[in-house]
């Protein structure tokens, strides 16, 4: 049975710093974050500095999409969305819509309608096995 959500909620967020978090591109479950790691500082000998890092969820699973191109996808699922039959469609559908978020994040909003255009006839062919 499908989770409350199916299919609604934006996939990938970014923010000023870049790629902010990676939710389930089914049900919308964080499955990945940007978090903080503690390294030894380079410059300053027995001080630590806090670097950027992101960290993939242990629920956190990438499902090979074919597409109509010959190409390949790879959105993230959720462990509970990859024990059901994926919607294709409406993966595509999330696919195109991360695109567009990470173009407008490129500063490249000008070029959406253009790449809207591009890919109107891309679709998803199938799910690939094993994924």
């Amino acid at each position: 049975m499908a989770k409350e959500g199916t299919y609604s909620k934006p996939y990938v967020e970014f923010d000023e710093l870049g790629l902010k978090a990676i939710r389930c591109t089914c049900c919308g479950d964080l499955i990945g974050d940007r978090t903080y790691s503690m390294l030894p500082s380079r410059t300053e000998p027995g001080k630590e500095a806090a670097v950027l890092a992101f960290r993939h969820h242990s629920h956190a699973r990438q499902v090979k999409i074919k597409l109509s191109d010959g190409s390949f996808a790879e959105p993230f699922f959720c462990a509970d969305c990859c024990k059901e039959p994926i919607d294709i469609e409406k993966t595509m559908e999330k696919i195109k819509e991360g695109w567009e978020v990470e173009l407008a994040f490129a500063g490249r909003q000008g070029e959406i309608q253009g790449f809207r255009e591009r890919l109107k006839n891309l679709k998803a062919v199938r799910q690939e096995p094993g994924a």
